[in-house]
């Protein structure tokens, strides 16, 4: 496989790039790219970011964080795959061990060997990402391991002789967690830790939002049946747009017809785009129920909230399909 520059104008949803725009990658995709989704669509600020920090003179990390559903983990994916780079991830959980990064001793026809694990694999080959999800599960003693190699150091195969390896040319190192680090301030992620400083100090940080009324429109569009009218489609996305601004607290921003309802601090989750999508196959699935909104809403969202938050939910579905 040969490295070489491809067009940027050529990913969906980045046509209005000039072509002299490229980022490299392989020819053809690897053992370890990841799947293309055809329906994903880039968005420009996200794609700078990262795309800047694959290209920089760097071996800072890249903290990609935000709610759940807002694409944190598909950017890297879907980028990767486009570009046909290879990626290799692990997901964190509070039992994760530094030796699960390294990899792990198997026995093969009587004999011991060391399989190396994704981190080892990621450092030995141009061009690849480490994705380390939900990075603020994990614990402190743990993610401070890496601290070495987001300064620049090689691995050190504590499990095979202490083998240094070195960094290959553009391996890069991306985090995605639903906080910046700093701990659940929301309520809504009560096992996400405090990131140690030490490590925060060595990583960008970017913010991935849920997509704008538009780009959401598209995805939307796109996913859910054609015989659903654009207009609906409208709808659902200013209802999920009122949950997410009454969620953050943002109560001025939400429609005229859910200022009146008077449910502001009774919000205590959010709706994320791959939630909506749900909600719209789940009322392709029952259109003859009794109020297919509330319905859906029950069974993708409101059984999982508090009696209250539930109740706020559906007040604000049914004031903007109100007549429909």
């Amino acid at each position: 496989m040969k490295i070489v520059n491809h067009q940027l104008n050529k990913l969906p949803g980045l046509a209005a790039l000039p072509d002299e725009i490229t980022a490299e990658g392989y020819d053809q995709p690897t053992d370890y790219t990841p799947n293309r989704d055809p329906d994903y669509i880039f968005r420009l600020d996200d794609v700078r970011v990262l795309l800047g920090h694959m290209t920089s003179d760097t071996s800072a990390g890249l903290l990609l964080w935000g709610h759940r559903g807002s694409g944190k983990s598909s950017l890297p994916n879907q980028l990767c795959a486009y570009l046909n780079r290879p990626l290799f991830s692990m997901h964190g959980h509070s039992s994760l061990e530094w030796e699960d990064f390294l990899g792990a001793k198997e026995i093969v026809d009587g004999d011991t060997i060391t399989m190396d694990g994704p981190l080892v694999q990621a450092w030995q080959m141009p061009l690849a990402t480490f994705l380390l999800e939900e990075a603020d599960r994990i614990r402190t003693q743990v993610s401070v391991a890496l601290n070495p190699l987001l300064d620049g150091y090689d691995i050190v195969h504590t499990l095979d002789s202490g083998r240094r390896i070195k960094r290959a040319r553009d391996v890069r190192l991306v985090f995605t967690a639903n906080t910046n680090g700093q701990g659940d301030m929301t309520g809504d992620y009560n096992s996400a830790v405090s990131m140690d400083t030490s490590l925060l100090d060595r990583v960008w940080a970017h913010k991935v939002p849920y997509p704008s009324p538009e780009e959401e429109f598209t995805i939307l569009r796109k996913a859910v049946d054609s015989q659903i009218g654009d207009e609906q489609i409208r709808k659902s996305i200013a209802f999920a747009n009122d949950v997410r601004y009454l969620h953050a607290g943002e109560d001025t921003e939400v429609s005229s017809s859910a200022q009146s309802l008077d449910v502001s601090g009774a919000i205590h989750t959010t709706i994320s785009t791959r939630a909506l999508c749900e909600l719209w196959r789940v009322m392709s699935k029952f259109p003859y129920v009794d109020n297919p909104i509330i319905y859906a809403l029950r069974l993708v969202v409101t059984n999982k909230c508090t009696p209250e938050c539930a109740d706020a939910i559906h007040k604000l579905a049914e004031a903007q399909f109100a007549g429909d």
